[in-house]
């Protein structure tokens, strides 16, 4: 199996007893075609078969739903660790008894503010209701979690919350952003600014520094800032934190609707993103359909837009959370504007955008050189080319080093090419362009542009080749399964 899925999120029923601001599902009841007790069994059994390691239930209200710890029972005794998120308005002693016996992994309870606005947000009575269900958890000796909902209506209540959430001795605290859905579409001025993610990370990593509560921003928060891989070891208790490689969904994990609807992440409700439905097609079918999941499983750097489209992670994260981006401009293709390296690239463009000597900006660009920031590198030699564009080799050569390490290849090969037409000896521009070939799938040609290199005795270029050939052999080899 290729893709080999670990997790799912299952969205249970849409019933839901609150009405809350930030959520455009406003159903007190169940729809009629929501997936009864046997189907919904039934779908537990093609979970197993397919393997999967955990899923967790949300809704609407997942605990609205009658037969909720009769799922949980099935799931947790076939070996599947279940979690559950819920608003927290039907904790009662009998529901968390039940949770115990049903052996719930974690109980993540939505908690969006002190007791007025969170009120405010959910409902009149909700935030004690939160605060008696927690107790009781806790009574029964079960995780809990915290999940709050950041809009402008609470993100500078965010020191009170976690004294609050510290109070009520709940561990874990993941954070999230409120985004455009429905409802939110009317009411804008809810909506953070990009530039308030830099103080949420900053919070994050006071927070995690703190030792008293570990918070974790979701996925749709971050990325690749260094107090955000600080935070998240932290969040953990792990030394080493891989760097975020994308969206999980239709990778390692998928999304189940309230109907059988199969999605690839919950927040993609619209019908070209359902994948099928479990009423027609087995969940494995579904998922192991090459026809299926595109949007996500063909994703790739160069069909983003704006500063994702150059970002030196936009390989590796690929824009980072794509519901952000459906969210603001209804295209998955868009740009970021809530990442976290994006802000401080459109910051720096500002900042030197007002440099004009460009001596001071070449030494700037080789100092970035030096110190690897091939991102501001590129900015200063496109503020330099800005300036004077005359046919300095160098800057040329740099402009294409820099494109290449940022995995812009296609840039780099023609700022290479124009070195090489000032100064066709430049036997950098040539190797660099020669790999920025053979990084854009033309391995025959890449190669031997650098053969041509490695034959007058550059020996760079020679190890280059040999990695090249023995690279090329073994993906001909695992493709053709040799």
């Amino acid at each position: 199996m290729k893709y080999r899925p670990t997790t799912c999120v299952w969205e249970i029923t849409e019933g839901c007893n609150l009405r809350c601001r930030s959520c455009g599902l406003f159903r007190s009841d169940a729809l009629p075609d929501q997936l009864n007790s046997a189907e919904a069994f039934d779908l537990i059994d093609q979970i197993v078969e397919l393997d999967l390691r955990g899923v967790t239930l949300s809704g609407g209200e997942p605990l609205t739903r009658k037969d909720w710890s009769n799922l949980v029972k099935c799931l947790t005794d076939r070996g599947v660790a279940c979690n559950m998120i819920t608003n927290g308005w039907s904790i009662t002693n009998d529901v968390a008894k039940q949770m115990k016996k049903n052996l719930i992994s974690t109980v993540f309870i939505s908690i969006d503010g002190t007791k007025e606005v969170h009120d405010r947000i959910r409902k009149p009575g909700s935030y004690n209701r939160i605060e008696q269900g927690i107790k009781i958890l806790k009574q029964e000796s079960i995780n809990v979690g915290a999940v709050t909902t950041l809009s402008k209506q609470n993100i500078n209540l965010l020191p009170q919350i976690k004294d609050e959430l510290i109070r009520m001795d709940v561990a874990l605290w993941h954070v999230q952003l409120s985004l455009p859905v429905e409802f939110t579409h009317h009411h804008e001025y809810h909506l953070l600014d990009p530039e308030d993610i830099i103080s949420i990370l900053d919070f994050c990593h006071n927070t995690n520094k703190e030792g008293k509560i570990a918070i974790s921003p979701t996925d749709c928060i971050g990325y690749y800032s260094n107090k955000e891989l600080r935070t998240n070891p932290s969040t953990f208790n792990t030394i080493d934190h891989q760097l975020w490689d994308g969206c999980k969904a239709g990778i390692h994990s998928f999304g189940i609707l309230y109907n059988g609807d199969i999605v690839g992440c919950t927040s993609f409700r619209n019908r070209e993103y359902i994948e099928g439905n479990i009423r027609e097609r087995t969940l494995r079918d579904i998922w192991e359909d090459n026809n299926h999941f595109l949007w996500r499983r063909n994703m790739s750097k160069d069909k983003l837009s704006g500063e994702c489209g150059v970002c030196g992670y936009g390989s590796k994260c690929l824009g980072g959370c794509p519901y952000i981006r459906f969210s603001m401009d209804n295209t998955i293709y868009g740009e970021n504007r809530y990442c976290i390296q994006n802000i401080g690239m459109k910051k720096f463009k500002e900042e030197i955008a007002k440099k004009n000597d460009t001596d001071e900006i070449f030494a700037d660009a080789k100092n970035a050189e030096k110190n690897k920031d091939y991102q501001r590198m590129a900015m200063l030699i496109d503020r330099y080319l800005q300036l004077d564009d005359s046919n300095v080799a160098e800057v040329w050569r740099m402009k294409g080093f820099a494109d290449f390490q940022n995995g812009n290849y296609s840039m780099s090969e023609e700022a290479n090419i124009q070195a090489l037409n000032i100064n066709s000896n430049d036997i950098n521009a040539k190797k660099c362009l020669a790999l920025a070939i053979f990084r854009q799938g033309k391995e025959i040609e890449g190669m031997k542009l650098l053969a041509e290199v490695a034959q007058i005795g550059d020996q760079d270029a020679i190890d280059k080749l040999e990695e090249l050939k023995y690279g090329s052999m073994y993906r001909r080899r695992k493709y053709l399964n040799y």
